[in-house]
């Protein structure tokens, strides 16, 4: 089986502190410790395993604090430490550290002002004392609650100077993450080595360029076997003592970040090599933007389907889909047709209105080799209703994506479809015979289903499907975004889906029931915004670039924003 992968990579540091600020490689939840969740303020962290019985939190409006008990019932309050939640900056001059913002609201690290336990008891001081040590490792471990997202093991090659090095690395929404210290082992010794240390002062992680790295234990040590959680992470780093923003994920206590930030923030050279499925990180170049490929183009030549720009002539082949009780006739096919050729003038229309052409192949009744009958085997994949995807989600999906590659791969004529109709852009759409609305679109690779590139769609034969539903979906396919939820991967923020909603509301990405009027058969009255167009690549650039900069792409058609991928 064909299988291609867009890999971008991604650096780790993990964040545990001892009183020495040795062991930043080990987090506290990989040693026990205790998970914390504040759903109330939609965060969470990790508080090391031997505070276990010594403290209470106390869970206020506007936060939570964590406070040793002994201490408190001793009459010495016993504050250690709090996660404080404001919708202003007004704690900052309080001497509160802001941790992070989300969603208009700010989450600062509070700690005691004055003492808050015996001084001349040794057991009760020595007690507060130990707990005191672990703040900054605490507010190190602090995440904001998101739908954690699902991270495997990553089948990338990776050579550094030429020499394969195995990483403990994961892919996550078709992007690899690496350890920050495993990075820092392989490239010591080179013009482009770094440190990496602990700074108690700024709360985060430092890296010193050029500087030998001093090993703790630890690094280049195992290897995952299996899916893990990931959630999004506000772990602060510091490059030559300047605050740089960068990705990270936490899995298992352990902090990961994207390599290209940190290729770029070290300068040095990160290459990837598609045709091998490698990863090249290269000390003695500089870090170059300029190297990062035209993925839609690079990845798109597969028989597995090639969709790239929503633009000159592009091929939907269509597919349809039975089961064992299940049988197509003619009169369903003629109504799957109908759908098709509304969505055809929709899609050539809007194209047209931002100056571009467009040619949509998909009538398979006048070119019978745009169709195809497949009888499906088992069970057919489908989002949870929550769109929480479990381990067994996850199983499902790569059982279904693989199944329908499968078919592709060993029934249709890619190359010669691609002759007859003079194009390199060919994607497909697999109707299934179910009487049930279902619909969503797959990618090619098998990092999961947001993977960067969708090149085909699923939809299901149910009353309830009309034409928009499959333009909804195809536009996924050239790049396209869902723009009613937000998404981190796909740089669609919680501002933005507001945005949308006042100012283009009637964007056929944002709301496909547009202003709750009837379901139409026969034409689509939603449009494709600037927003929309641009992520397709209809426009270059769009004035909202300027208030929601984490949309921007390098390149379009692609449907997560990580085009800066190595």
């Amino acid at each position: 089986m064909i299988r291609k992968r867009l890999i971008s990579i991604a650096l780790t540091a993990a964040m545990v502190l001892t009183m020495a600020f040795a062991s930043i490689g080990v987090g506290l939840a990989a040693s026990g410790g205790i998970e914390y969740t504040n759903s109330a303020h939609g965060f969470c962290l990790t508080l090391p395993a031997n505070w276990a019985g010594l403290y209470r939190v106390e869970e206020r409006p506007n936060g939570a604090s964590f406070i040793n008990t002994r201490n408190e019932n001793a009459g010495y309050g016993g504050f250690v430490l709090g996660i404080y939640v404001s919708d202003n900056t007004d704690p900052v001059e309080w001497g509160y550290r802001e941790l992070t913002r989300s969603g208009g609201k700010y989450y600062y690290a509070a700690t005691p002002s004055d003492v808050q336990f015996n001084y001349n008891n040794e057991s009760l001081r020595n007690e507060y004392a130990t707990m005191e040590r672990d703040t900054d490792a605490v507010f190190a471990s602090f995440r904001l609650l998101t739908a954690r997202l699902t991270a495997s093991p990553t089948a990338a090659t990776v050579l550094v100077n030429g020499t394969n090095v195995a990483f403990d690395a994961y892919h996550i929404e078709g992007n690899n993450y690496f350890k920050l210290r495993d990075l820092a082992y392989s490239i010591n010794g080179t013009e482009k080595q770094f440190q990496v240390y602990w700074d108690a002062g700024n709360n985060a992680i430092s890296l010193t360029s050029g500087q030998a790295y001093t090993s703790v234990g630890g690094e280049m040590a195992g290897r995952g076997s299996g899916s893990e959680a990931a959630e999004p992470t506000a772990a602060r780093v510091f490059v030559n003592g300047q605050a740089v923003q960068l990705k990270a994920y936490h899995i298992n206590g352990n902090n990961y970040f994207m390599l290209r930030d940190i290729g770029e923030a070290l300068n040095f050279g990160v290459t990837w090599d598609g045709p091998n499925n490698r990863i090249i990180v290269s000390t003695p170049e500089s870090y170059d933007p300029g190297s990062i490929p035209d993925y839609a183009s690079m990845y798109s030549n597969t028989r597995l389907g090639s969709a790239k720009y929503l633009e000159g002539r592009n091929v939907i082949v269509s597919i349809f889909v039975s089961f064992e009780n299940t049988v197509w006739n003619a009169q369903d096919a003629g109504v799957v047709a109908e759908r098709l050729s509304v969505t055809k003038g929709f899609l050539e229309n809007e194209v047209n209105n931002y100056g571009k052409n467009l040619d949509f192949i998909c009538d398979f009744v006048s070119n019978p080799d745009l169709r195809y009958d497949m009888k499906y085997e088992g069970e057919l994949f489908q989002y949870p209703a929550d769109f929480v995807l479990t381990e067994d989600d996850v199983k499902s999906y790569t059982a279904t994506n693989e199944y329908l590659d499968d078919f592709i791969e060993n029934n249709i004529p890619y190359l010669a479809l691609a002759d007859k109709y003079d194009t390199d852009s060919i994607a497909y759409v697999f109707v299934v015979k179910e009487w049930y609305a279902f619909k969503y679109a797959l990618s090619y690779g098998d990092g999961g289903p947001q993977n960067r590139y969708n090149e085909k769609i699923v939809m299901t034969f149910a009353a309830g499907v009309s034409p928009v539903d499959y333009a909804h979906e195809i536009l996924h396919v050239f790049g396209a975004v869902d723009l009613y939820f937000s998404n981190e991967a796909q740089g669609v923020s919680e501002a933005l889906v507001e945005y949308t909603s006042h100012t283009y509301p009637s964007d056929v990405m944002y709301d496909i029931y547009y202003f709750l009027e009837a379901t139409y058969y026969d034409k689509i009255i939603q449009t494709i915004s600037p927003i929309t167009a641009y992520c397709l690549g209809l426009l270059s650039d769009i004035p909202e670039l300027t208030q929601f900069p984490q949309l921007r792409r390098a390149y379009p058609a692609v449907y997560t924003d990580q085009s800066r991928a190595a």
